[in-house]
């Protein structure tokens, strides 16, 4: 039976709106090698450069530039679309709006089906919203528009951020969201999605699919079938929200929330929330299990469901599926299945969120909204990174108010006046006062005020944000890289002069504890300003490292453990959900 049902549970120790991390110690080391890889030379093509005006059809500026080995970068606007311009298969290539989100208008009734499917190295779709109702032909499933996206290569990785479908199908038709086909055999990333009143799921994974599919950090509004159809090996959702509080047109009616249709094994749903009001016609499960010949095995693991209808809150049908740390709430049917642990059901237990950060009907990129203008912070921050397969690590104070701005997501954090995240597009910051503090590792650009500034500089009296042309400022900008003291201090102390490379073992995206141990060829030590503790971190913070000669053993709970050294990463083992990024200068 749950342990408590009585509006309290043992074991709320670790802050539950924690978001990513990766799937086990296998994803872990997986993850590494992506991370520690070079992505092959891509041509970037700005298609404003190249003609591209509001209002145009983007159709052949796509079909010409996103291809093999290129970036293509669209300003934000609104274009027309006529269905084309998406590759079908391409590699090492990537579609991003341009320092917002650009938006392709195929008119209501749109019935198209584009494919963008990774056949080798890494693919970005990023910043995109697609406008006008997805059709078909009513009342047929077999004929209906969609996106597809996945990976037909094993190694290929595709990576969609910040996707917008926000119109829905049409009444009658059976339209659909995304597609993951039954050739994908990489892996998949849908990180900032938002779709919203499909007809024929959000998100749709086909069960032929072999590779997985993760969800973060996305939100889905009354879909009808599903918002999110999980399926295959290894796939995750985590740090999502499911709302179903109105009904859909179409033909048919069944609005699950989360569905599990397919045998895959080892999935997992972590710290994400459905909240289901609507009580109509179509109303269904707000999280349903229901694997194909009651196969297949996952795990639950921080789930909030508000619950209104008559159907279960958590109904398993089938399959090996454990649940820990479950709140349901609502004046429907609380029940989850009876193994599962620390389950609270009633009126005192956490609620499930209505939204999410960054799903307002706004025109902003995925991520906290920026505040109205006439309270944000004068000055600007932004770290731009150089692709998702070698992402930036960074963390910076301020010394007055800080806040997120549009292109941040959900997963960078803002704790009074300290940020810190991971980025491999763009994030970006308001800020007053004066940067006071600032680490990044890996490959990144940093702008202030818009303007591009050395990240080595930043956290001495130069970075206060104000006019940088003055006299004053131009003196203490000397002074900072001149060798002043402080600056002298702070690098001999965290060895970063003798000492070039760094590795980060990260745990602020996970709820539990990781164990590593890591060799080098050269010289290694702890970095003091690169590690940190989040949120007080947890007693797994407190132990020692231990370094003996040229390797590390050590555990991380909530935390990031970070060292420099020299030479390169000669071996590497976790246990955990940690992720680990490397920074050698390659």
């Amino acid at each position: 039976m749950p342990d408590d049902q009585n509006g309290s549970k043992a074991n709320h120790t670790v802050d539950r709106r924690s978001v990513l991390k990766l799937a086990g110690a296998a994803a872990a080391t997986t993850s590494l090698g992506v991370l520690s890889s070079t992505v092959s030379a891509r041509t970037t093509v700005d298609l404003g450069e190249e003609g591209l005006s509001e209002g145009d059809t983007i159709d052949p500026y796509l079909d010409e530039h996103f291809t093999d080995g290129t970036e293509v970068l669209v300003p934000p606007g609104t274009y027309n679309w006529n269905g084309g311009g998406f590759p079908g298969e391409v590699s090492d290539a990537a579609l991003r709006g341009d320092g917002g989100v650009f938006k392709i208008d195929g008119g209501d009734g749109w019935f198209h089906g584009p494919d963008v499917l990774a056949s080798g190295g890494t693919v970005v779709v990023e910043n995109m919203q697609v406008l006008g109702e997805v059709g078909g032909t009513e009342g047929d499933q077999s004929e209906r528009g969609n996106f597809s996206f996945g990976a037909t290569d094993p190694n290929a990785t595709c990576h969609v951020r910040n996707f917008i479908m926000r119109d829905g199908a049409e009444a009658g038709t059976w339209g659909q969201g995304i597609y993951i086909p039954g050739g994908h055999a990489g892996e998949l990333v849908l990180d900032g999605i938002d779709i919203r009143y499909m007809n024929n799921n959000a998100t749709y994974t086909s069960g032929s699919a072999s590779g997985p599919v993760h969800w973060r950090n996305s939100y889905f509004e009354n879909n009808n079938v599903s918002s999110i159809r999980m399926a295959s090996d290894g796939s995750t959702v985590e740090n999502c929200v499911v709302v179903n509080d109105d009904t859909t047109d179409a033909p048919v009616q069944n609005q699950r929330g989360i569905w599990v249709r397919e045998e895959g094994e080892n999935m997992e749903i972590r710290d994400s929330d459905v909240y289901y009001t609507h009580t109509g016609a179509g109303s269904s499960y707000p999280v349903q299990i229901l694997p194909r010949d009651a196969g297949g095995s996952g795990h639950i693991q921080g789930l909030r469901v508000c619950n209104d209808n008559g159907a279960s809150a958590v109904d398993r049908d089938g399959g090996d599926w454990s649940g820990d740390d479950i709140d349901v709430t609502g004046s429907g049917d609380l029940s989850v299945p009876d193994d599962f642990t620390n389950v609270c059901q009633g009126d005192g237990c956490e609620q499930a969120r209505s939204s999410v950060d960054g799903t307002d009907d706004s025109d902003s990129s995925s991520g906290d909204s920026s505040d109205d203008d006439a309270t944000q912070p004068p000055n600007s921050l932004t770290i731009q990174g150089s692709g998702y397969t070698d992402p930036v690590q960074y963390t910076f104070s301020v010394s007055e108010t800080l806040q997120k701005g549009p292109e941040a997501d959900a997963a960078d954090t803002v704790d009074g006046t300290t940020a810190s995240g991971t980025v491999g597009g763009t994030d970006d910051f308001y800020f007053g006062g004066e940067v006071t503090a600032f680490e990044m590792s890996g490959p990144g650009t940093v702008y202030l005020n818009g303007e591009e500034v050395d990240p080595s500089t930043l956290g001495s009296d130069s970075t206060d944000g104000s006019d940088s042309t003055d006299d004053s400022t131009d003196d203490s900008t000397d002074d900072s890289t001149d060798g002043s003291d402080s600056t002298d201090d702070s690098d001999s102390t965290d060895g970063s002069t003798t000492l070039p490379n760094t590795i980060v073992i990260d745990g602020t995206r996970t709820r539990n504890v990781s164990e590593y141990t890591f060799a080098v060829s050269g010289d290694v030590e702890r970095s003091s300003s690169l590690s940190t503790v989040t949120d007080g971190g947890l007693a797994w913070d407190t132990l020692t490292d231990r370094t003996d000669g040229n390797t590390v053993v050590g555990v991380v709970g909530s935390g990031k453990d970070a060292y420099r050294f020299s030479g390169e990463v000669t071996s590497l083992d976790i246990r955990g959900s940690a992720k680990v990024v490397i920074d050698d200068g390659n």
